[in-house]
């Protein structure tokens, strides 16, 4: 996925669920937040920030932390009074894809 796949869908999404909402999305055995929302997460998780593949010359912001902390960690940020939505959709080959709801 590239950097502009990625800013097409969250906008999308924050579109549709409103600016507020974390957006976290499988990948591979990881959830991954981006962008405004990975600040936010790694702040309250205390998880650090790192770049997102795609644009060497425009590098997104992304947080990931592993998928088997998804209970704990999305209580953690609900708790912390955000409103939080997983996004865990497969591909034909079983593969967690980013798509949209």
């Amino acid at each position: 996925m590239n950097s502009k796949d990625i800013k097409d869908i969250y906008a999308s999404l924050k579109r549709r669920y409103g600016s507020k909402t974390l957006l976290l999305f499988r990948v591979g055995d990881d959830l991954v937040a981006y962008l405004s929302d990975a600040a936010v997460v790694a702040s309250a998780l205390n998880l650090p920030l790192e770049n997102s593949p795609g644009d060497p010359l425009q590098p997104q912001l992304a947080v990931r932390f592993p998928a088997q902390r998804q209970e704990a960690y999305v209580n953690r940020l609900i708790e912390a009074g955000h409103a939080v939505l997983v996004s865990q959709e497969y591909d034909s080959d079983g593969n967690y894809k980013i798509k949209l709801l």
